[in-house]
């Protein structure tokens, strides 16, 4: 079964159901109908009279189906009746099926069995009846096999079950879970493939293809019946093995499939784990992969009793049993073998004791799976547990038994599982006709079923208890004695299970040389003649260490060849082996002539000898020598062409070609390059989690030669201090584990102590031993204090990771179809202590992936927060594995500086302000002694100084030094300078320096306040492209790999004028309380803000600081997917509509202001999405807030967006830009006027230029002084003096027609800041004009609430045209509906109110009949006109729901 629950008993869990059993049976001891009632006065005097009857016998009953009788008296129970079985039980007369017709002897077991069932049913027959008359009893099932009930009835009827005589045991029809879904290696993601490229190797092991092979079986005339979660009919594999399929397209599943859970009519898998099953019993080939199944000639029948999530009832898999014995009726349609890889929680459970035994005596194999509990004793699970079940324990590809198989002894005491087959890492089919791997005993049991089909294709008859004995019998052992309760008898052994059943003809003999000598692992091959029986079948063996060897052979003709390297083959052309016989055959070998290959190795460099251990082979033969100190070596090979090899511990691998000839010597010097001596140890091996191929193909490819330790054995198998400290270098890897949790810890720590060196690289290593909650927050000192590595997070996979330090210039794949693609969740680490260690590697989003530990440490170590064999390439592996051994072997330092900004690199301060950088000064040297250090400045234009300039440091310590900056007074704006701090050594080569730069604000700050999707590019952008000069604030910054909070402060955010701040695709927090405290009193002094956040005001609904940016609520009922502006708000103007194109999830929001602010921009359905606020005192620009992100705007429209936002922000914001009047006759004047404002505390340096628009002819002697004009541009600069306007007029003539283009604009500046912003002003030519249209109702009355109510909007066109398709469209904020409505409305509502023409001088009344649903409440209606000649206008009107008023009863005093 796949991996369950373990159920964990505890004494007194066990001693009260004793006791409350033993009360269930004392209750079930009195008849039904004799239970006698009393009042609590009688109670004393309370008696029983006897029974005139005898005492029935005793009803069984569970205590948890009494404790539910108690509480559930109306409420209908599933249960489980055990009737009585007769005196003389006719089952028990049927003798087994044996050496008989087993179709017929099936015919009588089913009968008889009917018939006890009918017999021991016709006593309750009236109550049952009756039962389903007056409804107590829903539902029922009929299961002879079992001699039972199963029932969904009332509590009563159940009450009189248990009275009767009729009934043995009645029981809850259990509900739980049988398996759960079984993944590929150590719980990675199972990997699906189209095809499979070789025989799985389980099938192998087992020695299922020599069976095909020597016997001419694959199963063909079995039938097997697979009891699971059901199989995939279409699977290319299993499709034409289905016993229902007639060909052609056609399939009868009457009697091949039966589905006891959703009564499916046809085979289908709804789980996929008995797809999986049934591809390892019997998959056929394809036309792309060969067999996956044990017996691929087999058929199979397939019985549902397992629900999508691998539960079940009781009674739906006694009714598969039941079903399986006699198909639709037919017990000659009964499979010869039973699959069943699922088990219960409980091992004392014999609820399907009865429906097993049944099989046997029909003689079915049945097969159970013994659990996925283990490794500790009595955890096998039942059916497997009962006494005499085939129960199948799981094995993995060395023969050990898998940690997870369930153990025994049983209850009954009895050894189990019986034996052990492959269960892990088993590929086999799964739904959607692809393969996948999977572990579990599940995958273990089918292995067997599939054998037990093979025997059964050799004979139908043999009993199954005699089955049973050949499977133990001539299995494999697996300990020394059997049987054991891990692995029972051994692992089966198809092959010697099939000599053992069908007793073949043997072929023996012995292979010794012409001198006699016995030759070992000589090939003997048997390639059957080309006619039947045995037409192109080919048998083989090896001899063994004595020579001898034994071919089991069909009957037919052969020829019999014998072939050894360094031998001439012998063969006999033809031997007739008959039946029964045993001819032995015995060969002698002619050694071919042979020639000499000598040489000796030496060292590069040094020429002398090696001093370690060399073995030198020729490649593909198994010749080899092995070279000790003298360096000489001498091979003897037959003649040829060979690849001799040198390969030893410490050398880089060296390969020659070497030509052979016969009797002849020949020399071969090599040449061996010194290396680091290197151990790789993998720990994935234990958890069947092992990637070693990845690191074995990545060393062999720098031709390493290396030593393996492979853990197996947790704690056993883990290598000590003493074994690392052998090695140069000791390369871990663990993919899914940590040295910690195989008991390493110490022995890594003590490695570590003694100068090792050492890469480890995991996914979870951090997770486990540096602070994962997975161990409750372990933390193993080798890891957290040695290495230095803290553990961040666990996260989804980020597929890239970027290095530095020895791995500068990387960006590798951590997916990819040549890695191993098993990083599920990579760690993110920090430092522990930067003065010792440094990252790496780092993910995407900045996170840290990799640390080095290097500095003031007797060691060096690499961690890599993910497994080195996920990277994607192999030539990266390899790369990134020279690189860090190259690293890992590099001497300690013996002088070395290291400057780091204790401070940020940058300090901003303004004008006349003293900023001061800290920086630290560490010596890194491990190796060596006290040095002085010199300090100096070089660059710096600015006063910069160092306050110390010598200073003495011993190895490994660190001072602080501090650097004060005086800004100069008259600095100016976004002023920087930038200095260069150099320490110098002596028996450094190069001073090290530290760059340290200094400068005063720029008018915005830009806080990039995103999470998971960084988004400040987008900003910088549109603002660079806006010409606006900002500095950058990032509020999540990665310090050692860990990413902190680092907010803006009050002092910080005071030193601009503006604030950008935007929280991108930050759902979770995107504004924190404490930020939003600081926002706001940034606010109330005076500051400007402008805050993009699609999550905002879902997170803050009720918070002061919403209230303050003029949000009256959000609304996340529409998403925002089209932008355009309010013409009327200088933060919005003409532009859009346009699209926009989220870079994350869309969770934008309708923002609806408050009566003191007002939309700047609107989305698609007209709902308002921005919206700006003036400060409540000075009535100046305080802040705009956006429901949606920004970034989502294209380059172009979010540019202006942000430019002419941070405009009206700005102290020019209250500037105000008219043209009047706004429709005009040709040849009339026209009037521009522009009125300067500065809102700010000190006069501003500003300047303004107007392109006269087309259509116009300016009058040059309407320019005011220093308004210049050249090229048709007008210019003006100035002084602005704070609270004191300055207004700007002049005039031009306008030539006529409707204006259509832009609308007249004017750019204001502020040089000293590098802001600039366009303001645009209405004009509509000789066009229409609906500026005029208004509501007929003053803002602020009140309206009643949940009343009809008729509002009208006259809708009016002063201008000199008609419009073009003009529309009116209304926007309703939430708890405003058309009268129409008959709920209230959750969310705003967009309405049609009118479209069409209007001419000159027209009116349209529009009349909108409405009804509010909340009282005390403001509410706005939005009426959005649109001239369709590209011009629009709003009209917003609020208004005030009445109160909610209580009546309260009047109360008189009588007098």
């Amino acid at each position: 079964m796949g991996e369950g629950i373990r159920l964990w008993r505890t004494l007194g869990g066990l001693v009260g159901a004793a006791l409350l059993g033993g009360l269930c049976h004392l209750l079930l001891e009195i008849p039904h109908a004799q239970v006698a009632t009393a009042s609590v006065a009688d109670s004393a005097h309370l008696t029983v009279s006897p029974p005139e009857e005898p005492k029935p016998p005793l009803v069984w009953t569970e205590p948890a189906l009494v404790r539910q009788l108690a509480s559930s008296e109306d409420e209908p129970l599933r249960v489980i009746v055990r009737l009585r079985a007769p005196a003389i039980p006719l089952s028990n007369q049927v003798a087994p099926v044996g050496h008989r017709d087993p179709v017929a002897a099936r015919g009588a077991i089913v009968r008889a069995r009917q018939q006890d069932f009918e017999r021991s049913l016709v006593p309750l027959a009236a109550l049952l009846d009756h039962g389903a008359q007056t409804g107590h009893l829903v539902a029922r099932r009929d299961l002879w096999i079992a001699h039972a009930l199963a029932l969904t009835a009332d509590a009563s009827l159940i009450r009189d079950l248990m009275a009767s005589s009729a009934v043995a045991e009645i029981h809850l029809d259990h509900f739980q879970r049988y398996i759960t879904k079984t993944t590929s290696l150590g719980g990675a993601t199972v990997t699906e493939l189209d095809a499979v490229g070789e025989l799985p190797w389980g099938v192998v092991q087992v020695r299922a293809p020599e069976v095909w092979d020597t016997f001419r079986i694959t199963g063909t005339g079995a039938v097997v019946g697979i009891m699971d979660t059901g199989v995939e009919l279409m699977h290319p594999a299993l499709l034409d093995a289905y016993r229902g399929s007639l060909g052609n397209g056609l399939y009868s599943h009457a009697g091949s499939w039966h589905d006891a859970v959703n009564q499916g009519i046809y085979p289908y898998d709804d789980y996929g784990h008995g797809t999986h099953v049934a591809g390892i019993i019997l998959g056929t080939a394809t036309a792309a992969s060969p067999p996956t199944g044990m017996a691929p000639g087999a058929r199979w029948i397939g019985v549902k009793v397992l629900s999508a999530q691998g539960f079940g009832y009781d009674s739906w898999i006694l009714e598969g049993f039941q079903w399986l014995l006699a198909p639709d009726g037919n017990p000659a349609l009964a499979p010869d073998v039973v699959n069943a890889s699922w088990s219960s929680l409980s091992s004392a459970s014999t609820v399907f004791a009865d429906a097993v035994a049944a099989l046997e005596q029909a003689g079915i194999f049945a097969a159970f799976a013994v659990g996925n509990d283990g490794p500790a004793p009595g955890t096998v699970g039942s059916p497997a547990s009962n006494p005499g079940v085939f129960a199948v324990g799981a094995s993995d590809s060395d023969d050990d038994v898998a940690p997870f198989s369930s153990r025994g002894p049983s209850p009954w005491d009895e050894a189990k599982p019986y034996v052990v087959a492959p269960g892990v890492d088993v590929l086999s089919t799964i739904p959607g006709g692809v393969y996948a791997t999977m572990n579990g005993t599940s995958m273990a049991t089918p292995h067997v079923a599939g054998l037990a089909a093979l025997m059964r294709a050799v004979s139908s008859t043999v009993p199954v208890r005699a089955m049973a004995r050949i499977l133990t019998e001539t299995a494999v052992p697996l300990a020394t004695t059997t049987p054991n309760n891990d692995s029972g008898w051994g692992r089966v052994d198809a092959f010697a299970a099939l000599v053992a059943l069908a007793r073949p003809a043997t072929l023996s003999g012995t292979v010794r040389s012409s001198g006699g000598a016995a030759l070992a692992g000589v090939r003997i091959v048997a390639i059957g003649e080309t006619v039947p029986p045995v037409a192109g079948l080919t048998v083989e063996t090896t001899s063994s260490a004595d020579g001898s060897y034994l071919l089991a052979l069909s009957p037919g003709i052969y020829a019999v060849s014998a072939e050894a390297f360094g031998y001439l083959p012998e063969a006999v052309p033809r031997l007739e082996v008959v039946p029964g016989s045993h001819p032995v055959l015995d060969f002698a070998l002619t050694a071919r002539p042979a020639g000499v290959v000598q040489g000796r190795l030496s060292v590069v460099a040094s020429g002398v000898p090696p001093t370690r251990t060399v073995v030198v082979r020729a490649l593909g033969t198994p010749v080899s020598a092995v070279v000790h100190t003298s360096g000489y070596f001498s091979l003897s090979l037959p003649q040829g062409d060979y690849v001799v090899e040198a390969k030893g511990l410490g050398y880089r691998v060296v390969t020659e070609t070497v030509s052979v000839r016969a009797g002849w010597v020949t020399t071969s010097h090599l040449r061996l390059e010194p290396i680091p001596t290197v151990l790789f140890v993998d720990e994935g091996a234990w958890y069947y989690g092992s990637q070693a191929p990845y690191w074995r193909a990545a060393l062999d490819a720098l031709r390493f030669a290396y030593d393996e330790v492979r853990i197996k054995v947790p704690r056993i198998d883990a290598p000590i201090s003493a074994t690392l400290a052998l090695y140069d270098v000791v390369l871990w890897s663990s993919p899914q584990g940590s040295p910690g949790l195989i008991g390493a810890q110490e022995a890594v720590e003590a490695y570590l102590e003694q100068g090792g060196r050492l890469l480890l690289s995991g996914q979870d290593v951090a997770y486990m031993d540096a602070g994962g909650v997975f161990f409750g927050g372990t933390i193993a000192p080798y890891l957290y204090e040695q290495m230095s590595v803290q553990y961040v997070a666990d996260r989804g996979l980020l597929p890239y990771v970027s290095g530095s330090g020895p791995f500068a210039d990387l960006r590798l794949s951590l997916t990819g179809p040549d890695g191993a693609d098993n990083q599920v969740a990579p760690d993110v680490v920090g430092v522990n202590d930067p003065s010792r260690a440094s990252l790496v590697w780092r993910y995407d989003d900045g996170g840290g992936a990799g640390v080095a530990t290097e500095l003031c440490v007797p060691f060096r170590s690499l961690f890599f927060g993910f497994g080195l064999e996920a990277l994607g390439d192999a030539a990266d592996r390899a790369d990134v594995l020279q690189r860090s051994i190259d690293w890992l072997v590099t001497a300690p330092l013996t002088a070395g500086l290291a400057l780091e900004h204790a401070t940020a690199p940058t300090l901003v301060g303004p004008p006349g302000a003293t900023v001061t950088h800290v920086v630290t000064l560490r010596h890194i040297a491990y190796a060596g002694v006290t040095e002085t250090v010199q300090l100096s400045i070089r660059g710096a234009t600015w006063e910069t100084r160092v306050l110390s300039e010598h200073v003495d440091l011993p190895p490994c310590t660190t001072v602080a030094v501090t650097v004060p900056v005086t800004i100069p007074a008259d600095a100016g704006v976004n002023v920087t300078d930038v200095a260069v701090l150099e320490a110098t050594l002596g028996a450094l080569p190069e001073p090290v320096t530290l760059t340290l730069t200094t400068k005063t604000p720029a008018p915005v700050l830009l806080v990039v306040d995103d999470r998971w999707y960084p988004m400040q590019d987008y900003y910088a952008e549109a603002l660079s492209a806006a010409a606006i000069t900002f500095d950058i604030w990032e509020t999540q910054v990665p310090e050692r790999g860990i990413v902190t909070v680092n907010s803006p402060m009050t002092d910080t955010l005071d030193l601009y004028p503006v604030v950008v701040w935007f929280t991108g695709y930050d759902w979770y927090a995107p504004i924190l309380p404490t930020e939003a405290a600081i926002l706001s009193g940034y606010l109330n002094r005076g500051g400007r803000l402008m805050l993009s956040s699609q999550d905002f005001a879902y997170q803050h609904a009720n918070d002061p600081f919403r209230d303050q940016l003029g949000i009256l609520f959000g609304d996340w009922h529409d998403k925002v997917t089209q932008v355009q502006g309010v013409v009327e708000h200088a933060a919005g103007g003409t532009w859009g509509p346009v699209d926009l194109a989220y870079p994350f999830p869309n969770w934008s929001h309708t923002v609806e202001p408050s009566p003191d602010a007002e939309p700047i921009l609107r989305g698609q359905l007209g709902q308002p999405i921005a919206v700006g606020m003036r400060h409540p005192d000075s009535g100046a620009p305080q802040s705009l807030f956006y429901g949606f992100a920004l970034e989502a705007l294209p380059l172009s429209e979010r540019t202006r967006a942000l430019a002419t936002g941070i405009g009206w922000l700005s102290p020019l914001g209250s500037t105000g830009w008219l043209v009047t009047p706004p429709t005009v006759r040709a040849g009339e004047t026209v009037t521009f006027a522009l009125t300067v404002r500065n809102t700010a505390a000190d006069s501003l340096r500003v300047e303004a230029s107007h392109q006269i628009p087309p259509g116009f002819t300016l009058l040059h002697a309407s320019l005011p002084p220093g308004v210049t004009e050249q090229g048709g541009r007008l210019h003006w600069g100035g002084i602005a003096a704070p609270g004191d306007p300055l207004t700007l007029t002049w005039s031009a003539v306008w030539v006529g027609g409707s204006y259509l283009g832009q609308p007249p604009t004017v750019t204001m500046s502020l040089p000293e800041w590098g802001l600039a912003f366009t303001r645009e002003a209405p004009f509509y030519g000789s066009g229409a004009d609906l500026g005029s249209s208004h509501w007929e109702k003053a803002s602020g009355e009140t309206l009643p609430v949940g009343k009809p109510l008729t509002l009208t909007f006259l809708l009016e066109n002063r201008g000199l045209d008609s419009t073009g398709a003009g529309t009116v469209s209304l926007w309703l904020m939430r708890g405003t509906a058309p009268i129409t409505a008959s709920e209230p409305p959750t969310h705003g509502l967009a309405l049609g109110g009118w479209s069409g023409t209007l001419g000159p001088g027209e009116q349209q009344t529009i009349a909108l009949p409405i009804r509010t649903w909340n009282w005390d409440r403001l509410v706005r209606l939005n009426a959005l006109l649109d001239d369709g000649m590209g011009h629009r206008w709003e009209e917003r009107l609020w208004l005030v729901t009445e109160p909610w008023r209580q009546y309260f009863p009047v109360v008189r005093r009588a007098r």
